[in-house]
């Protein structure tokens, strides 16, 4: 089973991505099309590539504009946190969501599959004192 995103910008970047792959499989032969009128030719005007195509490019820039509110939105959460922040950065596959789930109790999906994990994912972790110890 594969994990979905829960985030609502994991659910945007996954939906942007998928529609930026189709609009760039259609042929550059059609996406570059010049018009040319004259007797027998086809006049100006949207052909049916053309049409079908728009509506997903303007989905594209409305995702673009919802993405970057989110991540706007993300950014001010990120700037109010007093803590310092650790990230954790890996591989795919390496382990990080186990090591998550491990360090602060979280309830990070696990699999072992690439990608199982798409969301990110803020815990708050409690590291006991050192104060006066050495190794």
């Amino acid at each position: 089973m594969r994990s979905e995103p829960r985030s609502a910008e994991a659910k945007i970047q996954v939906e942007l991505a998928q529609l930026e792959y189709l609009v760039s499989r259609i042929p550059v032969s059609a996406r570059q099309q010049r018009f040319k009128g004259g007797i027998g030719m086809r006049g100006p005007g949207e052909s049916p590539l053309q049409m079908r195509n728009e509506p997903m490019k303007r989905r594209i820039r409305h995702l673009k504009e919802k993405l970057a509110a989110e991540q706007r939105r993300r950014e001010t959460t990120r700037n109010r946190r007093p803590w310092p922040v650790l990230a954790l950065v890996g591989y795919t596959n390496a382990g990080k969501s186990t090591l998550l789930n491990t360090l602060a109790a979280a309830d990070a999906y696990v699999d072992d599959r690439l990608f199982a994990t798409l969301d990110t994912k803020s815990r708050l972790v409690r590291l006991p004192t050192t104060a006066g110890k050495c190794s």
